[in-house]
């Protein structure tokens, strides 16, 4: 199925220069899902986190009723989308906030688990997304599946999903693997699709969340670069560009796309924002 509503999209793979390298790509479709940004933190900059972002343009009294919304589902809009530890040569990322369970039982506990093993137990602590809402009693229910990216540079790399019915599928790969397929993502998404406007598609079994992206670059800088323009040209307008003026930028769904890439003695980290310039 085509992927012209992917959601939340994360990967691992090598840059053109074999180096292994992390991506992240945030699309969203409500002002909820579409105000926000990627940034470094400003006290670890090592981790990347996913922020609410409200720019400018938008009027005040919009923007508080954004606000308000965006503040019933925060734990699910605003996390640390990477941590990256450079002295154990490690990338943990996820849409949530189970990147910190993955990176904490993976490092912390001194590889006390398998990376499978780690991502295996931190989706499945925290489960899919309570976002939804049962249409026949409207509680709250779960939704959108989380996802879960992890590499470590003298071991192997990982790529996990927990689907809202609970299913978790984890498939591991193994880094001289994706070394010697310099541009070739493997891929997990929380969508697959959209039918008609609204109804967005999960995964029906796990297996259909992943897939291969072929995603070129050089370097964090191009990589994020082209996460953010090339990697699903259904999320949007193709002519909808950097620079464009708000109301046209907000036609395309694209939010923020992170790229995490080894350098000799660690990691460069690159960040693309719809919002950035505001």
């Amino acid at each position: 199925m085509l992927k012209d509503y992917p959601g939340r999209v994360i990967g691992i793979g090598a840059d053109e220069n074999e180096n292994i390298a992390g991506v992240y790509r945030v699309t969203g479709r409500s002002p909820t899902s579409q105000y926000r940004m990627a940034r470094r933190h400003t006290k670890v900059p090592l981790i990347v986190e996913m922020l609410l972002h409200i720019p400018s343009h938008v009027p005040p009294e919009k923007a508080e009723e954004i606000r308000k919304e965006q503040m019933k589902n925060v734990a699910n809009i605003q996390y640390p989308a990477f941590m990256v530890d450079p002295d154990m040569d490690f990338i943990a990322g996820s849409n949530g906030r189970h990147s910190s369970l993955l990176y904490s039982s993976y490092i912390i506990g001194d590889h006390e688990f398998s990376l499978k093993d780690a991502m295996e137990y931190a989706l499945a602590s925290w489960g899919a997304e309570v976002d939804g809402t049962d249409p026949e009693n409207g509680e709250k229910i779960a939704q959108t599946p989380r996802i879960a990216s992890a590499a470590d540079l003298a071991r192997n790399a990982a790529l996990g999903i927990v689907t809202k019915e609970g299913e978790i599928l984890v498939v591991e790969h193994k880094i001289d693997d994706l070394r010697i397929n310099p541009g070739v993502f493997q891929m997990v998404s929380t969508y697959v699709g959209r039918e008609g406007t609204d109804d967005l598609v999960t995964p029906v079994v796990p297996e259909d969340a992943f897939f291969e992206l072929n995603l070129p670059g050089k370097g964090a800088e191009e990589l994020a670069q082209a996460a953010y323009e090339d990697m699903f040209a259904n999320s949007g307008p193709d002519e909808v560009g950097m620079g464009a003026p708000p109301e046209e930028l907000e036609q395309n769904l694209t939010v923020s796309a992170v790229a995490v890439v080894e350098k000799p003695g660690g990691f460069d980290i690159a960040i693309r924002n719809k919002w950035e310039t505001d």
